[in-house]
């Protein structure tokens, strides 16, 4: 059964957490703030629900403010004088050449600004592995909600032609999983990513990838 694939970015195909390690002291020394926990900013990556640990001087409002700035600024660093390139996880090329090659439709929705996803896509030479892709820059473009609002899912469905039972969300995050339940499509979490697994367990997705992403394969071989 030919099936629309839709993944997240951030966290499920690319280290990007590996970077943050890097950039969460330099964001903070040169803002003058006291060191962010890094395991609150994972909690919290993708949304802003919980007071973060480091910064609990700080107004809730600031503190939102100051999670987004230090966000966007690491998904720039690539680019800027920093010069971190956050490298693709393990058996992300070729699991998603091998699902192409299935008659799969591959889709991303992000969080990410399409600006900085088109750079990585590019280096990275998947561009032309994906159909189509929502980001962060959809919020304004199209009128989305972030997730888990599945406005963004369900706009690359009626795109791509796909009804929630032949479309399948691929994410490391509880917003990830809860975004394809309320677009009633399958749900497949990653633990590598931002969000532990008990945690990701909190959202109950249809099915959990243990080891790496290569994994999709049996499992669509499994639902077919």
């Amino acid at each position: 059964m030919k099936r629309l694939i839709a993944f997240d970015f951030d966290g499920t195909l690319i280290d990007t957490k590996s970077v943050y390690q890097v950039t969460i002291e330099k964001y903070c020394t040169a803002n003058g703030l006291p060191l962010l926990c890094f395991e609150s900013f994972c909690n919290n990556y993708g949304e802003y629900h919980t007071t973060l640990k480091g910064w609990t001087h700080l107004p809730h409002e600031e503190q939102r403010r100051h999670l987004r700035a230090f966000c966007r600024w690491t998904e720039q660093s690539h680019s800027n004088e920093l010069n971190l390139i956050p490298a693709l996880l393990p058996k992300v090329k070729e699991t998603l050449h091998t699902l192409q090659d299935a008659g799969h439709d591959l889709v991303i929705v992000t969080s990410r600004p399409s600006y900085s996803l088109d750079e990585l896509l590019n280096h990275y030479q998947l561009q032309d592995l994906f159909s189509a892709n929502r980001s962060h820059c959809d919020l304004e473009g199209r009128g989305h909600r972030p997730k888990p609002h599945p406005d963004k899912l369900l706009c690359v469905m009626e795109e791509t032609g796909h009804a929630p039972d032949t479309t399948v969300m691929v994410g490391d995050t509880v917003w990830d999983i809860d975004m394809a339940h309320a677009a009633g499509t399958t749900s497949v979490a990653v633990p590598w990513g931002y969000h532990t697994l008990k945690r990701l367990g909190t959202s109950n997705p249809h099915f959990t990838v243990t080891s790496c992403l290569s994994e999709m394969s049996e499992y669509l071989t499994y639902r077919h």
